[in-house]
């Protein structure tokens, strides 16, 4: 039995030899591709990392990008909204808070005019503008000094009496913008002022007429000073509302203590002031708000504002000859408002029509020692219809031309402007 085994493993022993170096070549073959393997594996990690490095890339490209030029993308569907990234969804946020903002093309040239008109143009960094305006006052009145006989018959004086005024006004304004909502502005006027007074039934001669011209010289008005800021940005829902407050000085020449002086050859039926002037000698604050709303293709601009006039002392507020009277002043406060539309023909010329009207409440005068004592028929009430427009000639350059004319007896019978505007 053992000689038969022994046998059985003397012939199995070549076999055994023979099978040897095949088991070590497989084990050699299946270490090397483990190898490859970790290798790809290692490359694929690589890859995979760089992948994730320049989608990180591409997220901070595409939300600069969206920062500085906003543009709305189409709105999606709760199942798409669940299935994008944090990064998306931060994007499709920012993009959803910007909706309700106008997306529209930038303003016309004109279209940035007429904003610049009834408010101020934010988008422009510093502008000046120089418009020349004729205004025309006609006022008739009729005296009559007697007595009416037999309910019929006018028995006494009977004068006719007529003012007419022409006034050229030079305003000179200047305006910075110093934050992308904030502005300030200077007004700088220069007057020239010609009156003509007519008077009728000198030596009770109702066809008899005497007159008088009184011309001012080029003079400064009332300088002013400005500060606007935009509270709420034009949207969908919203109009462009902008807040406005302004500082008056009596730098021109005031009408207070101006003497009051018969015309020579006249007989004393013709009395005129000695000189004219060129502002209300009161320092004067002023606040109110302005909306400008795109109904495309109309513009539509409202706006409001109130007008206080401080009281103040002067040396001498009489008008009679030799009499010197020191005493207070005290001008009505005003309410104005302003109600319009606008048309923009093209980039360059717009149309708009517009009505104003401005309240005045009664003056006062307090001379010294003495109480407060109204001025009758100091109330004031001027309505003005206006048509304008504006021609845009280069894109820093515009033309601004307004027709107004008067709708009641306190308001200019014809207002005609021109007005320059260069914008930096």
């Amino acid at each position: 039995m053992k000689l038969k085994i022994i046998t059985q493993c003397i012939l199995a022993l070549p076999f055994t030899l023979f099978s040897l170096p095949t088991i070590a070549d497989e084990s050699i073959t299946a270490s090397s591709l483990n190898k490859e393997i970790q290798n790809l594996q290692e490359q694929y990690n690589k890859e995979r990392r760089n992948m994730q490095l320049l989608e990180i890339q591409i997220q901070q490209v595409q939300q600069k990008a969206q920062t500085l030029y906003p543009v709305a993308s189409p709105k999606k569907n709760k199942t798409q909204a669940n299935k994008t990234p944090n990064s998306e969804q931060t994007q499709t946020e920012q993009q959803t808070k910007n909706e309700n903002v106008v997306k529209e093309a930038p303003k016309s040239r004109s279209a940035e005019t007429i904003y610049q008109e009834q408010h101020s143009d934010f988008n422009k960094k510093f502008s000046f503008e120089a418009g020349l305006t004729y205004s025309r006052f006609d006022r008739r009145q009729i005296d009559l000094s007697g007595f009416l006989a037999l309910d019929a018959i006018f028995l006494g004086h009977i004068a006719v009496d007529s003012i007419k005024s022409d006034i050229l006004t030079l305003d000179l304004t200047g305006r910075y913008t110093f934050t992308p909502r904030s502005q300030i502005s200077v007004d700088a006027p220069f007057l020239w002022r010609s009156t003509e007074y007519l008077s009728g039934g000198s030596g009770n001669s109702g066809t008899t007429l005497q007159s008088y011209r009184n011309t001012s010289p080029w003079k400064m008005g009332d300088l002013s000073i400005g500060y606007y800021y935009q509270l709420k940005p034009e949207t969908v829902k919203w109009p462009d509302i902008v807040w406005n407050a302004q500082v008056k000085f009596p730098t021109g020449t005031d009408p207070y203590g101006i003497k009051i002086i018969n015309v020579p050859g006249t007989g004393g039926n013709l009395q005129v002031p000695a000189s004219l002037p060129t502002g209300n000698g009161l320092y004067a604050i002023s606040t109110g708000f302005s909306f400008i709303k795109t109904v495309d293709p109309a513009i539509l601009f409202a706006d409001i504002n109130y007008y206080h006039n401080f009281s103040r002392h002067f040396q001498d507020i009489s008008t009679a000859p030799g009499v010197v009277a020191p005493g207070d002043i005290e001008l009505g406060d005003s309410i104005e408002a302003d109600i319009g539309t606008a048309f923009a023909l093209n980039d360059k010329m717009s149309l708009s029509l517009s009505y104003q009207e401005q309240v005045t409440k009664s003056a006062k005068t307090r001379l010294d020692g003495q109480s407060w004592q109204g001025i009758t028929g100091s109330s004031a009430n001027a309505a003005v219809m206006n048509i304008g427009a504006t021609y845009a000639t280069t894109p820093n350059n515009a033309f601004v031309f307004n027709l107004g004319a008067g709708l009641t007896p306190d308001a200019p019978n014809v207002l005609v402007g021109l007005k320059v505007v260069h914008q930096y």
